[in-house]
């Protein structure tokens, strides 16, 4: 009876007033959790080989995690999970644009934090199936744990377009789906899965994506790689918002990527 007076009184006295910070809490703690089961399942799968798991065990995760993750911040920022999302929300005047940046830092400082913990769980497991040598290519490579990276044949604009395109149709199918006024679908039926797909298509690859680098011995030389200064300006559209922040990092890693000799990840200086 005591505890129980304990806990109400604590209810009480520590509570944040604050809308904004509530909100910032349940995005970040909605991507942490969606991204440190989404990797874990592709960590389970890669690091074993696919003998513990294959491409239904870590799409099936995914989907789980994107629901948990609803759940969770869905009922206190409306649970966009990603800054691309975001921007769609305020372009259509559902959320103010002074969150945006706010939002933004928050989903993607949280997917990185997920990333970084997800290394640290998988770490003996990814140094002993990568036999120490840490590749975004080859028949031992990790990266993929943590991002999807182009096929050596696509081209940069072939590529883009492909993101920028695939976005734009999420989005889409996303809001109608969303809309309580289209009365085409039960509404129970939208969220959990459909989401998951368009989720990926930003904050998941861009944040991992600058992690795992991140976590090897060097480091980018500076001005080597315009990873940054490419995507960023592609979040002027919907579509390119999610496409063009996701694909302009992995193509440049790809691109100036070199075997590694040493306990990190493959080189991405020119």
């Amino acid at each position: 009876m005591t505890y129980a007076r304990f806990l109400a009184a604590l209810r009480t006295r520590v509570r944040i007033r604050s809308l904004l910070l509530r909100q910032c809490l349940a995005e970040a703690l909605g991507v942490f959790i969606l991204i440190v089961i989404t990797l874990s399942g592709a960590a389970q799968s890669v690091t074993s080989a696919g003998a513990k798991g294959g491409y239904f065990s870590a799409a099936f995760s995914g989907g789980i995690s994107v629901m948990v993750a609803i759940h969770i911040s869905g009922g206190v920022s409306g649970g966009h999970l990603n800054p691309a999302f975001s921007l769609a929300m305020c372009l259509l005047a559902q959320c103010p644009w002074w969150k945006l940046p706010i939002f933004s830092v928050v989903q993607i400082a949280s997917a990185f934090v997920g990333a970084g913990t997800v290394y640290i769980l998988y770490y003996d497991a990814i140094h002993h199936y990568s036999n120490g040598t840490l590749a975004v290519t080859g028949p031992r490579e990790t990266a993929s744990i943590f991002a999807t990276y182009p096929a050596p044949y696509l081209s940069l604009w072939n590529g883009f377009f492909d993101q920028v395109l695939g976005t734009a149709v999420l989005v889409v199918s996303i809001l109608a789906l969303i809309d309580p006024r289209n009365r085409a679908h039960p509404r129970p039926a939208w969220s959990p899965w459909g989401w998951r797909c368009w989720w990926s298509r930003c904050a998941w690859p861009w944040a991992p994506t600058a992690a795992a680098p991140s976590t090897r011995p060097g480091t980018w030389a500076r001005g080597s790689s315009p990873t940054w200064p490419g995507g960023a300006p592609r979040c002027s559209v919907p579509g390119g918002a999610g496409g063009g922040c996701r694909w302009w990092p992995r193509w440049w890693a790809l691109r100036w990527a070199r075997p590694s000799t040493s306990l990190g990840w493959a080189s991405i200086t020119p």
